[in-house]
Order: structure tokens, then C-alpha cells, then sequence
């Protein structure tokens, strides 16, 4: 079953991050020896494994609404 995406992230990049993402793409699809992803897909995969990472899923498990008070303002 497929997942349906209804969230947007929009991301600027400068143009030297923009073309080592794109080296990075082309890298990792030789090495998995797959077709190379799109951008999306790629930088989609790369936030659901960040996510995923078992450092990070203790993090979101902690996560309390009131924590927000916390936060210090910019």
C-alpha cells in the first residue's frame, strides 16, 4: 500500500549545498545501484530516516505540549 503525501516542506538552498545534494543523489544510487531518485524523494527518504534515527524517536516519545513554554523566544 502506498502512502499518500499531503504535508509540504520548502527548503532554500544556496547553490554550492544545492550541487553537492545533487553529487550526494548520483552517489548513493550508483552505490544501491538503483535508478537515481528525484530531490523530493531523495530529501524525503533522508527526513524519515532522520526521524526514524532511535536518538531522535526518544525525543518525539518525550515530547510534552507544555515543553513549549520553555522555549526561549528570537
Amino acid at each position: 500500500m502506498s502512502k499518500t503525501y499531503i504535508k509540504t516542506v520548502q527548503v532554500m538552498l544556496d547553490e554550492e549545498t544545492h550541487t553537492k545534494m545533487q553529487r550526494l543523489i548520483m552517489m548513493d544510487a550508483l552505490e544501491q545501484d538503483e535508478p537515481m531518485k528525484g530531490m523530493s524523494a531523495w530529501v524525503r527518504d533522508l527526513i524519515q530516516d532522520t526521524v526514524n534515527f532511535q536518538i531522535n524517536k526518544s525525543k518525539i516519545a518525550d515530547y510534552k505540549g507544555e515543553l513549549i513554554k520553555q522555549l526561549k523566544a528570537k
